[in-house]
């Protein structure tokens, strides 16, 4: 329970934060997030809670592979790619589209992997 609390929580605000740094980057300039940016929290958990909560599912199901991590990261890239091509018009979707929606993906997926391991580390001692 605790697993897909930090996965549906804190997926997505991550994600929101990577978007805006993965957008400065490419535009040449930094995006200061200013009031509008009270209109991404709510579009952040529409576009990344349905990842978060596969990114959870797959967390839940490698518990015991030993760099879960970076099995997680790769998840979340695949699954964010694959959610950001359904949603979005591919005739118009370049690589570097891609690339920017895999990272909004797998980062916060690999950190709340990492934060969810770190729980259960705790639970068990």
């Amino acid at each position: 329970m605790k697993r897909l609390l930090i996965f549906a929580l804190l997926g997505p605000i991550i994600g929101l934060a990577i978007m805006l740094a993965v957008a400065s980057f490419l535009s040449g300039h930094v995006i200061v997030p200013d009031a509008r940016i009270m209109i991404g929290f709510p579009l952040a958990y529409v576009f990344g809670g349905v990842p978060a909560l596969f990114a959870a599912a797959a967390d839940w199901y490698l518990t015991r592979v030993p760099l879960r991590p970076l099995a997680i990261c790769c998840a979340g890239y695949v699954l964010t790619v694959l959610t950001g091509l359904m949603m979005f018009d591919t005739q118009y979707t370049s690589f570097r589209d891609v690339l920017m929606y895999g990272f909004v993906g797998a980062i916060p997926a690999t950190i709340c992997s990492w934060l969810s391991g770190k729980q259960e580390k705790s639970a068990d001692a």
